[in-house]
């Protein structure tokens, strides 16, 4: 079962400069599933080339590993609410792609939700 947070909330802190000032933390928990706890950190959302992506913290609670990861999901798969995410290493290599759903219950799905929502809300706040 994957925990989620409030996409509204979440894309709000995410576009939120003043809360990085305010809490010292600066990754967000958004999915938690079988072994795993993805947190998502603020102030690394990009929106360009027609591709959303975001900075992505993964926890192995079983050996409590640490990976770190840019997630990318084209725009159109937001949009059409299904395709796929991509899991880049730091140095920019593709690492593997997951499959996206819009309200899936996987944690790839619940990533997926955050970067659209977040593209979202910045969509509709630049059209004022």
């Amino acid at each position: 079962m994957v925990k989620k947070i409030s996409l509204l909330g979440l894309s709000v802190l995410l576009l939120s400069q003043a809360a990085v000032a305010d809490d010292s933390n600066p990754w967000v928990g958004v999915a938690s599933g079988k072994g795993v706890n993805s947190y998502v950190k603020k102030g690394t959302f990009h929106n360009s080339n027609g591709s959303s992506s975001i900075l992505l913290q993964q926890e192995d609670t079983n050996d409590k590993s640490i990976t770190y990861y840019q997630v990318s999901i084209k725009n159109r798969d937001c949009d059409n609410g299904y395709g796929k995410l991509s899991y880049f290493d730091l140095d920019g290599r593709l690492a593997f792609k997951a499959d996206y759903v819009s309200q899936g219950s996987s944690v790839a799905a619940t990533i997926g939700d955050v970067l659209c929502a977040v593209k979202n809300t910045m969509d509709n706040a630049q059209k004022g």
